[in-house]
């Protein structure tokens, strides 16, 4: 059985990777492989999670990719939107970010209407892939459809710990974006996540500081070395790095300059500890090593993220000006504070999904209601659905590494001062915990370092940042 399990692992890691994989090689003109085999039994799978439950999820998500490959492809082959007047179109994956980075209230607004119409238009497309994500995960067991639902049952709780923030920052950050919070439709709310302040406080030349330099500084540099040699050079996009691509089924990318929003920045430095997690977790090229635990995989990209939540590392590493400090911190707090809050009703929604329940679109609407304020058009619940088993999704996993990143970096805070990013030995003290983390899940490494790790704590983590930022 173990030669069987690792010859599993190896094709569930190669379809993990295939489809973007493939990709490329077309770009290049060249034709791919077939596609791995790596559907499996609940019989197989029962096994795996006797070995390791990280294998046995591992092998589940790869079952559920194989299993819903075709129709994903025809997903992925709808057209894009177009808006009135048929003059622009705007690919059909790329909406969502198109919404927050435009800054004209009209087209935010025009976006929103045809993504509404094409979205009713090919509701038909996606439903046939929920449908066959369903139907894939009847091979399932229930130990394995958990793992795959990390924070499911979580989503009030983090709703609840962070509506106070929330309520303190949301009309403070709308005011400066010229939004008035208690008539914000969807497009507009979609905009309250550009956190503009952020790219125009930390200098271009501090970028490469803020993404990978402090991973060197604190120890990881023979790491992050090795993810360097599997990564696509450089393009002529200016100073600094942008991190994309470092997730589970997707290959590690570095390359050029982060987005021009507050949110590439966070993104930015989150991508680049996943990246080393991977080769600190198991040993291999980042490209090969994608079965790392989820709970470990989101506690990684909190960690990185709420660098740029600290005071200590804007100022000293950032190159932040005191003047511009306090909206910089309070920005990045209020963009972090909806991107938790929206994962945890998304991760919710994913365990519907997978649970059969009748109607989860309408509960969607509901739960994103309470969590930002606004909501898509009614008919985007199957598209998001959809989009669940797309490669490098979180399956709740950023909703688990916000509890646990507290204790991460109270540990680090406590043994290494509050410039651990700067200590170089703060690197090794990092590598054990997050080891430990992915051998024995979130809730067993929390309760086995005595550390707290409840969405009770997560408010704590914010109300500090708060006053941090008005010190």
């Amino acid at each position: 059985m173990k030669t069987s399990l690792e010859t599993r692992e190896r094709r569930a890691l190669v379809a993990l990777t295939y489809d973007r994989e493939a990709e490329h090689l077309r770009a290049r003109g060249q034709e791919p492989p077939p596609a791995p085999e790596a559907r499996v039994t609940s019989a197989v799978l029962l096994q795996a999670h006797a070995v390791s439950p990280s294998l046995a999820v591992l092998l589940g998500e790869a079952h559920l990719l194989a299993s819903t490959r075709a129709a994903r492809r025809r997903y992925r082959r709808l057209p894009p939107l177009m808006l009135a007047g048929g003059r622009e179109l705007v690919p059909w994956g790329g909406y969502l970010a198109t919404v927050v980075t435009e800054p004209s209230a009209a087209r935010r607004a025009a976006l929103v209407e045809a993504s509404g119409t094409a979205a009713r238009d090919h509701r038909a497309v996606a439903l046939a892939v929920v449908d066959a994500l369903r139907e894939a995960r009847e091979a399932l067991p229930p130990a394995v459809l958990e793992g795959l639902r990390l924070g499911v049952d979580e989503a009030a709780a983090v709703l609840k710990a962070t509506d106070e923030a929330l309520r303190e920052l949301d009309p403070w950050v709308c005011r400066g974006l010229e939004l008035d919070p208690s008539r914000l439709p969807w497009g507009d709310r979609l905009r309250s996540l550009l956190a503009p302040s952020l790219p125009r406080a930390i200098p271009p030349a501090t970028w490469r500081e803020v993404s990978t330099r402090w991973i060197e500084a604190c120890g990881l540099g023979h790491a992050l070395r090795r993810v360097s040699g599997d990564l696509r050079p450089a393009a002529k996009d200016g100073e600094g790095v942008h991190c994309e691509g470092v997730s589970p089924g997707e290959r590690a990318v570095l390359v050029g300059r982060p987005w021009a929003t507050g949110g590439g920045l966070l993104a930015l430095a989150g991508a680049s500890l996943e990246a080393v997690v991977y080769v600190t977790g198991r040993g291999e090229r980042p490209s090969e090593a994608l079965g790392v635990d989820r709970a470990l995989f989101g506690a990684a990209s909190a960690l990185g993220r709420r660098l740029l939540l600290e005071r200590a590392f804007l100022l000293r590493v950032a190159g932040v000006e005191r003047p511009s400090l306090e909206r910089a911190l309070l920005e990045g707090l209020h963009l972090e504070l909806l991107t938790v809050r929206a994962e945890a009703v998304a991760s919710r929604f994913l365990g519907r999904v997978l649970s059969r329940s009748p109607e989860p679109g309408s509960e969607l609407h509901e739960d994103l209601g309470r969590a930002l304020g606004a909501t898509p058009p009614g008919a985007w619940g199957a598209h998001l659905a959809a989009w669940a088993l797309e490669p490098g999704c979180a399956w709740g996993a950023r909703t688990v590494g916000s509890r646990v990143e507290p204790a991460l970096r109270g540990m680090l805070r406590e043994t290494h001062d509050e410039d651990w990013f700067r200590n170089p030995r703060a690197g090794a003290s990092l590598a054990l915990s997050l080891e430990a983390l992915r051998a024995q899940g979130a809730e067993r490494w929390a309760e086995a370092v005595g550390r707290p790790s409840g969405p009770e704590v997560l408010s704590a983590r914010f109300a500090e940042v708060l006053r941090e930022a008005r010190r």
